[in-house]
């Protein structure tokens, strides 16, 4: 008895995309979506570990808007040309920290070291206030 094969167009199109995006998986550059970190004060200072893995120094950006908030951010973009044509790659990572106190921005140190970053900033000085008296009405 002869069996009967027939052509299936959406068969061969699903294999075709399977190929594709298994393909273009070898060439995606993966950032963190989320990251660990540590905030702690040691001494007069305070740090702030952040697990950055697969990141390159350029990409990262430490800014202090203000002396009481840090912000992190990441931003990558990457083209490669492919066989069958160009991979773009564009990604961001942004993590904005409130810190333990205010702290000295201009004195402010930062290392990234095997995925690891350390950021390391002097608090400040507690303002002294002199006393002050206010009238009863």
């Amino acid at each position: 008895m002869r069996r009967w094969s027939y052509y299936d167009p959406f068969e061969e199109i699903l294999r075709e995309m399977d190929e594709i995006l298994e393909r273009a998986n070898r060439y995606v550059q993966r950032i963190p979506v989320s990251t660990n970190y540590d905030i702690f004060i040691e001494g007069d200072k305070v740090k702030i570990i952040v697990e950055l893995p697969g990141v390159q120094k350029k990409d990262i950006h430490v800014r202090f808007p203000d002396e009481e908030t840090i912000n992190i951010s990441v931003e990558r973009k990457s083209e490669r040309e492919l066989e069958y044509g160009i991979s773009r790659f564009y990604g961001g990572f942004n993590l904005t920290l409130s810190l333990p106190g205010k702290v000295e921005v201009k004195k402010a140190r930062a290392r990234y070291n095997n995925g690891v970053l350390e950021v390391e900033v002097p608090l400040k000085e507690p303002e002294k206030i002199k006393g002050y008296e206010i009238k009863v009405e």
